[in-house]
């Protein structure tokens, strides 16, 4: 849990906004110090536009999005916890109150450069698509990642391309035969010198396939990793950046992990089967599942009013440990009005809160208000000392085009002097969500965006 100055604890971010498909030109803006800074705020900016557009487009199948070969799950993450490459675009800069903005502007011109890059893809994949080499296997892995991302911004420009020459699934049989599986955590730390020999890695815990979740488990990987490979504390420093996600199936646990540069461009694949015995005594199972789901469900994603939220480290694979300093950002790319909900969801704590802006006293001390000079700038809202209790928490950060206060759920200061709402973050949940969609009117715009945090305490 978090508590900054002004008392409060820490997130996953729910923001509400009006769906609104997008269009076939996609600009984006970014603010920065520097003119790469503000550029690749752009981009970002243009491939979450991309990302949200996809996504929001009912009645599309994984086929229709990447082709053939892609599960739903995996299309999922490549949408919610990748950054898709941007090429071909073209950038307007002018200086704006001792900062510089970036307009990126993406046409649907570029979508011959996006089939040029399929094309090399595919030819690489076919000539290795019968290898049994477990380097082989690892780079078709890191292909057809690549391949989904192009092709996804294929599909918002409504063009196709070959479908992948192998499915991943095929890919990941072959290569599992090949890696043979893990036994022990020590066999995993040897497996992983082998795999990853670069300089320089920030690396991230995998997140659990259909969770937000850090579990012990997966934090247990990280320091593994951590303890084997070259790595650094800061992402600044980084070089590469190592993330990932596994699935628990009945009789093992599938880990897949990827290596990234700070350009976001996938440098390298790898997979994991672990047997029951290497991770006998952690927990691995998400506890938050549950909840994530109910907030999850029914989530418009919209790119008339698009908010986000971000630490300093990120938004996605985020673990905190006790006195651990955060600092949590917004963004939205249009004037409007936001307050932030927060539920803990563990074993010994439930209940949900309202996150402090402007103090504790009334309701529009909870709510922020981001002007037309604010919007598509990151605004810190503070830094914030991890402290107990310790587990995976969830924020959600309701949106709006028109004044929200009235929207503010009542709430009471606890003992721990905590803006307390209720102790079923279920029933908030679903109570704070019919009362958006009861006040929400035809020129009132509002929406959805989420982001889950675990914090621990450190041994």
């Amino acid at each position: 849990m978090l508590r900054s100055v002004k008392k409060l604890m820490f997130l996953s971010l729910i923001l509400i906004f009006e769906h609104h498909l997008g269009f076939s030109q996609v600009k984006g803006v970014g603010f920065g110090f520097s003119q790469e800074q503000a550029r690749n705020e752009a981009l970002a900016d243009v491939s979450s536009q991309i990302s949200v557009q996809v996504q929001s487009t009912s009645g599309r199948t994984v086929t229709e999005i990447t082709g053939k070969g892609f599960s739903e799950d995996y299309i999922r993450q490549v949408l919610t916890k990748t950054q898709l490459p941007i090429l071909g675009a073209t950038f307007t800069y002018k200086n704006v109150k001792n900062e510089f903005e970036c307009l990126a502007v993406l046409n649907p011109s570029v979508t011959d450069l996006y089939k040029n890059e399929i094309i090399q893809i595919q030819n690489e994949a076919k000539k290795l698509s019968s290898s049994q080499d477990l380097n082989d296997l690892s780079r078709l892995l890191t292909l057809s990642e690549n391949y989904s991302q192009y092709r996804v911004v294929l599909t918002h420009f409504s063009e196709s391309a070959d479908d992948f020459p192998i499915s991943v699934s095929e890919i990941q049989k072959r290569y599992d035969e090949k890696a043979g599986n893990i036994s022990s955590l020590n066999e995993f730390s040897a497996f992983i010198k082998r795999l990853f020999k670069e300089n320089s890695y920030y690396i991230y815990a995998p997140e659990v396939s259909n969770s937000k979740e850090i579990t012990p488990f997966a934090a247990t990987l990280r320091q593994r990793m951590m303890a084997s490979l070259p790595t650094t504390t800061s992402l600044d420093k980084a070089t590469f950046l190592i993330t990932g996600s596994y699935s628990i199936l009945e009789d093992r646990i599938e880990l897949n992990l990827k290596t990234v540069d700070k350009e976001q461009k996938n440098v390298k694949s790898a997979s994991f089967r672990f047997l029951p015995s290497a991770y006998e005594g952690l927990r691995f199972k998400p506890e938050s599942a549950d909840l994530e789901s109910l907030i999850s469900q029914g989530l418009v994603l919209n790119n008339e009013l698009r908010p986000e939220l971000r630490t300093s480290i990120g938004k996605t694979n985020l673990l905190f440990y006790n006195q651990d300093k955060v600092e949590l950002f917004v963004k939205m790319n249009k004037p409007g009005y936001l307050y932030i909900m927060g539920h803990v969801n563990n074993s010994g704590s439930r209940f949900s809160y309202l996150l402090p802006i402007n103090g504790d006293g009334s309701k529009r001390d909870f709510v922020l208000f981001i002007n037309a000079d604010d919007a598509n700038k990151w605004i810190s809202l503070g830094e914030f000392e991890i402290e107990a209790p310790f587990g995976t928490e969830i924020l959600q950060v309701f949106a709006s085009s028109d004044d929200i206060v009235d929207r503010v759920p009542d709430f009471y200061i606890n003992d721990s002097g905590y803006p307390v709402i209720g102790t079923n973050p279920d029933l908030v949940v679903t109570k704070t969500r019919g009362m958006i969609k009861k006040k929400k009117t035809q020129t009132n715009t509002t929406s959805e965006f989420s982001l889950t945090y675990t914090t621990m305490e450190k041994n």
